[in-house]
């Protein structure tokens, strides 16, 4: 349908896009949001780790003491004094001791990134690599610390635990490694014994590293992103079905017209007031947006199979139960 007034002459598209005010508005509103899209979003990932400040961590020391020639050999709580101790001057890490209950409970809420757990048999696993002056019948073992991750706090929080837990335990190797040698070279000099080469690489760095999972994820799980994912989804259908509504009753209020390709319609105008007019759209959007909240989730849950062991609230976190010995 063409509307053509007498005297005026028929526009084209030649001629609106010619209208430097067409351009103007949309230009000014399209960069404005542009950088502020990518501040918001590009600016909080792009350097995590020069971005990365109190980060929750929970150190767990569960070492037990060993006794040598009437000597309490304790490492654990050195350990602990020493990496909760060290200067940070940008006080990237937040370390929090904790027990290795009170920490699983904490990373359930969220509430740590993961744990450091220096396990039972570090302080003689340390004494084991002393030689000859180890205690007698004690067989040599490399000593390791473990680190928890907890794969709900996201993928860039677990690197960055990853990290810190690596960098932590470099320390303490270096530290252990200058002990070692303070006390096993006097020790096979005393002895005549020379170091073996693969004694001398295991002492240069003796402490190594185990990294596990707290409550693993599950495979339907999208690596612990599912939630972010239906909520970015749920957001973006109520964008359009508010946009859809809003149209819908503009159309059959007389106050849109309607193009579908080169077809246009328009009804007359009804007499009512913008006070109606936003009830009614208020009523149906209400109405319309547990229709869509749930025909999403089911689409995820039924259709793609997703990981939602607590449906009814809505996309709980997934995770893979626990086995029994777990």
């Amino acid at each position: 349908m063409t509307m053509n007034v007498p005297g005026v002459p028929k526009a084209t598209a030649r001629y609106l896009l010619r209208r430097p005010n067409l351009w103007f508005f949309p230009t000014l509103v399209m960069i404005a949001v542009s950088v502020v899209v990518s501040l918001s979003y590009i600016g909080g990932i792009i350097n995590p780790t020069g971005n990365l400040h109190h980060l929750p961590i929970a150190i767990v020391d569960e070492d037990q003491a060993v006794h040598v020639d009437g000597r309490k050999v304790h490492l654990g709580p050195q350990i602990v004094r020493g990496i909760t101790t060290a200067s940070d001057s940008r006080q990237r890490v937040e370390w929090q001791t904790q027990s290795l209950r009170e920490a699983e409970a904490e990373m359930d809420k969220d509430a740590v990134y993961g744990a450091l757990i220096i396990p039972a048999d570090f302080s003689s696993g340390v004494l084991s690599l002393t030689g000859p002056v180890a205690p007698h019948g004690m067989a040599p073992r490399q000593p390791s610390v473990h680190l928890l991750a907890n794969p709900r706090s996201g993928s860039v929080a677990t690197s960055s635990v990853q990290a810190v837990g690596e960098r932590t335990t470099h320390t303490v190797s270096s530290r252990i490694a200058a002990t070692l040698a303070a006390h096993v070279e006097p020790a096979h000099h005393t002895s005549r014994r020379a170091i073996p080469t693969a004694e001398k690489i295991l002492l240069a760095d003796p402490v190594t590293l185990h990294t596990s999972e707290h409550r693993p994820l599950g495979n339907h799980s999208g690596f612990g992103l599912s939630a972010f994912y239906v909520s970015l989804v749920l957001t973006l259908g109520a964008y359009l079905g508010a946009g859809v509504v809003s149209s819908s009753v503009d159309f059959a209020l007389g106050y849109q017209s309607a193009e579908r390709g080169r077809r246009w319609s328009s009804n007359l105008p009804a007499p009512i007031t913008r006070t109606q007019t936003l009830v009614a759209k208020t009523v149906m959007s209400v109405v319309l947006s547990p229709v869509t909240a749930t025909v999403i989730l089911l689409t995820c849950e039924f259709t793609l199979h997703m990981d939602t062991p607590h449906f009814g609230l809505y996309g709980s976190i997934p995770y893979a139960p626990r086995s029994p010995s777990g």
